[in-house]
């Protein structure tokens, strides 16, 4: 299996590097918004629009995993699925719209969501822990679930991008568990039905 991912802010990066240590044969496509020089060196990074344009005469796209870092590269992952591609995320427009809406979010869940209060740390109120539920799909079939305690106060030595959840601790959940039934309505999975390759949803 080779692997594309593509970037819009670089989270994405310790994964390539993950894949490129364990002798992947790994291609990083970052888009034109992408403005920094972290992993310099360590891999090359290309345009996004000269990837997307290679992809379309790839003879074995099975035999590709393709990984949008988030819901703004929409239009490179519509375009990878046009091309034939099914293997990996793929965000959509609609994805993008529900995201970043919060009338199209409200509008989907349609209250069904049972609100998780935010537990505050009774020694540092600025140390609080959110409560995460997430369900992974592939190709529209829940395969696995999780629930993450996240520690939001940046702590002593923390190193990346985003180290504001370096304590997270993520617990396995069963499927079918009264929880997912309340943070996974029906609408969920069907927006998952319509989704190529891994769909995760996350609900805070």
């Amino acid at each position: 299996m080779k692997y594309i991912l593509f970037a819009s802010e670089g989270t994405i990066f310790p994964i390539a590097k993950k894949l490129k240590d364990a002798g992947a044969d790994v291609t990083v496509a970052i888009a034109d918004t992408f403005d920094s020089d972290i992993y310099s060196g360590v891999f090359n990074k290309i345009k996004a629009d000269k990837v997307i344009a290679a992809m379309e005469t790839i003879p074995d796209k099975e035999n590709h995993f393709a990984l949008f870092e988030d819901c703004t590269l929409y239009e490179y992952a519509e375009k990878a699925l046009s091309y034939g591609y099914t293997n990996g995320v793929f965000p959509t427009k609609e994805h993008h719209d529900i995201t970043y809406g919060i009338e199209k979010y409200q509008e989907l869940v349609m209250g069904s969501f049972s609100h998780l209060e935010s537990c505050v740390h009774p020694d540092k109120p600025e140390a609080t822990k959110d409560v995460d539920v997430n369900m992974v799909f592939h190709n529209g079939v829940p395969t696995y679930s999780t629930i993450t305690l996240a520690t939001k106060f940046r702590d002593a030595g923390d190193k990346g991008m985003y180290v504001g959840v370096a304590n997270s601790l993520v617990i396995k959940t069963d499927l079918d568990s009264k929880l997912n039934k309340l943070a996974f309505p029906q609408a969920v999975h069907e927006l998952a039905a319509k989704t190529s390759g891994i769909f995760i949803w996350m609900q805070t």
